[in-house]
């Protein structure tokens, strides 16, 4: 493919992200007339078409091109709704099954290298075997004499140490109060040389996870990390080192659902990764009657019943929202308008689902969170100030009682964290507020605290606030990246 091309595709690409598919579609029909047999932009066109049949079609001519192209086949067994098996891999772009295949031959070669050597050695070990047993006797002298004196300097090292131990206890370091950074601000404290320390993240209960990275999660995909009790640094999840967004956890904390851009498609997947057997599956519910594509910002109910994500109706202009039910694998549609959906949440008891809905036609437009009864599909309007603050990340408290979500005023750049009544809406707003962008609020399991990030040290860091004092405290200090919580089981 040329440097023209190329950048066609790149550009194409580019659009469809940013949801100007007229643009995309022209730009792949472009590169394919100068070039019909470009795999890449006919997967991208797969991607762009709404038809089923028309997508059966682009993909049966990526497969006479490519008859071993796996992501074609892929892509066709999930229009037959088969679900799809990613195969795990162990280290970035190296799969278990190679990783395998790989370690065998390595042992091979190995075993005859071993073979070699012996064979070699063998040849000399009669003639050396004199001469060893001449010099073996100084040398084991020599030996001995240097371990007698090593063990009698370990011994007076031993006894120093213990004794300076004794004798010179080590001071306890100053804490320093407020919230913690890095570095800590350095107070006045008894004893000079001892520089301060940092107090400790809060204990909490539960696994809080999250994401971390360079950019934001709307930039693209970030470690999947899980933020530890009681200390600053987050871990991997599940030490997988994978990559993601919209990432939450099933209620026994052993499985999770994440979204993943796929670069062999130019489009996202939703994968469900299974710690115990290790498996990675896609998650690909479908609509026969009514298909779509590109599911997102799946959420998933504290029991793990049901499921609501966002998708591309084909023949739509605007993403809608969706119920799914893992006990029959059914999929339900919940709006039919022209309004653009985000960051659908489940209701604790599975009756509703709080979204943000976003309207730019008509009399009335703005940004609004809507509640959608899972029964009958009826929306109400939770919020109803329009464009005066911009919601977004709405998430349930453990209980069902309170909506917590992110709202931006209507000329400010920053975030603070709303909670609502959904109960009671009519009852006002409660604020955390800051001078700093506070963004995706994710109430704990039992009611103590809010996760939530915020700029407000430098960095997005992820904090606590409890409910109870309402005193906020920082929970990760990362002086590089940013961290940003998703899900708290």
């Amino acid at each position: 493919m040329d440097s023209i091309l190329r950048e066609m595709l790149k550009q194409a690409v580019q659009a469809a992200k940013e949801g100007d598919r007229a643009a995309a579609l022209e730009l792949v029909d472009e590169v394919l007339k100068s070039d019909p047999e470009n795999v890449q932009a006919m997967l991208l066109l797969v991607r762009l078409v709404r038809d089923e049949e028309q997508k059966r079609d682009v993909l049966g001519a990526i497969l006479s091109i490519e008859p071993d192209n796996e992501r074609a086949r892929a892509l066709l067994r999930k229009l037959d709704g088969e679900p799809e098996v990613v195969e795990d891999e162990v280290l970035p772009g190296i799969s278990r099954q190679l990783l395998l295949i790989v370690g065998a031959v390595g042992a091979v070669v190995l075993f005859l290298v071993i073979g070699l050597i012996i064979f070699a050695t063998g040849q000399g070990a009669e003639r050396a075997a004199a001469r060893e047993t001449d010099a073996f006797l100084p040398t084991q002298i020599v030996l001995e004499r240097t371990f007698i004196a090593q063990t009698a300097v370990q011994q007076g090292a031993d006894a120093t140490a213990t004794f300076f131990a004794i004798v010179s206890p080590t001071p306890e370091p100053t804490r320093v109060s407020g919230l913690p950074t890095l570095p800590p601000t350095p107070t006045t404290t008894p004893t000079a040389t001892l520089p301060p320390t940092a107090e400790p993240p809060p204990a909490f209960e539960g696994q809080l996870v999250g994401v971390r990275g360079r950019g934001m999660p709307a930039d693209g995909d970030m470690e999947l990390v899980r933020f530890v009790s009681g200390q600053f640094a987050p871990q991997g999840l599940f030490g997988t080192g994978r990559d993601g967004r919209s990432l939450r956890l099933f209620p026994s904390g052993e499985r999770m659902i994440y979204t993943q851009y796929d670069r062999n498609i130019f489009s996202d997947r939703v994968l469900i990764y299974d710690r115990t057997s290790g498996q990675t599956l896609e998650f690909a519910p479908s609509l026969p009657d009514e298909p779509f594509d590109s599911p997102s910002m799946v959420s998933i109910s504290p029991d793990g019943t049901f499921a609501t994500f966002i998708a591309m109706p084909f023949g739509a202009d605007a993403p809608a929202v969706y119920f799914y039910d893992f006990r029959d694998e059914s999929v339900r549609r919940m709006t039919s308008d022209n309004a653009t959906y985000r960051y659908p949440v489940i209701e604790p008891s599975g009756e509703r689902i709080v979204v943000v809905r976003e309207i730019r036609t008509g009399d009335n437009p703005g940004v609004d969170l809507v509640l959608i009864d899972t029964a009958t599909t009826i929306p109400t309007s939770l919020t109803t100030d329009r464009d005066d603050i911009i919601e977004a990340h709405p998430r349930w408290s453990a209980d069902g009682q309170f909506v917590f979500y992110a709202g931006r005023l209507r000329d400010s750049n920053t975030h603070d964290i709303y909670v609502i009544s959904p109960n009671n809406p009519g009852t006002g707003l409660a604020r955390i507020t800051s001078d700093a962008d506070d963004i995706f609020p994710v109430p704990g399991p039992v009611g103590q605290y809010v996760a939530f990030a915020s700029n407000r040290n430098g960095n997005y860091n992820v904090h606590l606030f409890d409910l109870s004092t309402t005193a906020v405290t920082q929970q990760t200090n990362d002086a590089e990246n940013n961290e940003f919580p998703m899900d708290w089981r």
